[in-house]
């Protein structure tokens, strides 16, 4: 077997990335990993992460994300994943800090050329389809499942302004860490953050929303309550940047309301989703969500139902990716090293 070492966040070290029950599996997001791992399995390759195949006894280095500095041994495959986008990573961005690697999976189409730079979109199991997802029958309206978060150049404000809208209505819910706390918002005021003493001083300024209901353990069963669900990305900035903000709604049969990838349109079915970009204002999307009709809402729920189940979503299913994936590094591989697996 060939050694592969996957460098990712400390946190999930140990194997933890790769376990079907881990308690910070919250839904199913590890199932990416997970799948690739048996793939690469079934092509002679053993992944674990840095701490159990140290990098030093791999032939085959994976990070995810580009990190700040490595050393590259030539006899070794060097593997990197673009997950996030440069506003949350701004190192990704650079083209100068992949130079290195040998392979690198990225879903920016700009990058792509199938030599070097390959085509990866962040992925997801159908397994998460819930059985209700064609149910009409959902008690409430309007959800929004945030972490209170500040960075800059996000779509942070325009959440907050949804929010603050939503919340002087009856029927909509608010989830998430952080929004019971205080939090300086405002670049770069962030930085004080990471003190919670100053949190305590200031708690009579933090925002308080009537709509706030705290965290939540299952996000897709809370889903599954509301007609529609806010699903607006990290930032808009990126075409092809797509994440879980779309699929976890829509696999929960709530119809999302989208705002990020400007070209949303040609990864997802334009009739499985409300473009938040379609409203002149918050009050006109308001009054739309209030007044679109069961029938209407059923043929988007139908609509999206199709879609999960097409070729379409291929591009999006993590065993897909995963089987892709492992045959690109395989073949680089064997390429790299002139030998035969078998």
């Amino acid at each position: 077997m060939i050694k592969a070492s996957l460098i990712i966040e400390r946190y999930l070290y140990k194997n933890e990335v790769f376990k079907n029950k881990s308690p910070l599996n919250r839904d199913n997001t590890f199932d990416r990993y997970i799948k690739l791992k048996k793939e690469l399995k079934n092509n002679f390759i053993d992944i674990s992460t840095a701490d159990i195949n140290i990098p030093e006894d791999s032939q085959i280095i994976i990070y995810v994300n580009t990190p700040k500095k490595f050393i590259k041994e030539n006899n070794k495959l060097y593997v990197l994943f673009l997950v996030e986008n440069g506003t949350i990573w701004p190192r990704n961005q650079k083209k100068i800090n992949h130079e290195l690697f040998d392979i690198v999976f990225t879903w920016n189409d700009k990058l792509v050329d199938e030599k070097k730079y390959y085509k990866f979109n962040l992925s997801y199991s159908r397994e998460n389809i819930s059985q209700n997802i064609l149910s009409s029958k959902r008690t409430k309206l309007v959800n929004a499942i945030f972490g209170k978060k500040f960075k800059k150049n996000t779509l942070y404000k325009e959440r907050l302004r949804l929010i603050k809208f939503f919340d002087k209505k009856k029927e909509f819910d608010l989830y998430g860490f952080g929004w019971d706390n205080f939090f300086f918002n405002k670049y770069p005021f962030t930085y004080f953050n990471r003190f919670k003493f100053l949190q305590k001083i200031f708690i009579s300024l933090r925002l308080n929303f009537k709509s706030y209901k705290g965290t939540i353990e299952d996000k897709l069963s809370t889903m599954e309550l509301y007609d529609y669900s806010v699903a607006f990305e990290n930032s808009s900035d990126y075409e092809g940047y797509i994440t879980e903000k779309i699929f976890h709604p829509m696999m929960a049969g709530s119809i999302p309301i989208y705002l990020g990838a400007s070209n949303i349109s040609k990864y997802v079915p334009s009739n499985c989703f409300i473009d938040f970009r379609d409203f002149r204002s918050l009050e006109d999307l308001y009054e739309y969500l209030k007044n679109l009709s069961e029938n209407k809402k059923s043929n988007f729920r139908l609509n999206i139902k199709k879609f999960i189940f097409s070729k379409q979503f291929l591009q999006f299913d993590s065993l897909q990716n995963a089987k892709k994936i492992s045959k690109i590094i395989l073949d680089t591989y064997t390429k790299k090293n002139e030998t035969k697996i078998f």
